[in-house]
């Protein structure tokens, strides 16, 4: 395994992709093998978005923060100047 793909789990192929009957396709099923196959590819295409979201996620949050206390610290140092 490379540096990317440590601790992804892969999800299997969906079965819509080799069941692609033309012949034989019924109307009522055609918008579910278009979902599961768009997620598929999907899921393909950018296999670690998950975790660069959850990631993004405790960033913001940590610049939130320090964003806070970087300001509190600036109204502490400037409190005796004004």
């Amino acid at each position: 395994q490379d540096v990317y793909t440590v601790g992804l789990q892969f999800k299997p192929i969906p079965q819509v992709v080799f069941k692609l009957d033309y012949q034989n396709i019924r109307p009522d099923s055609h918008p579910d093998d278009v979902a599961d196959l768009v997620n598929f590819l999907d899921y393909v295409g950018e296999p670690i978005k998950q975790k660069r979201e959850r990631l993004g996620f405790w960033v913001l949050a940590f610049l939130v923060i320090f964003f806070g206390l970087s300001y509190a610290l600036k109204k502490e140092y400037w409190r005796d100047v004004h």
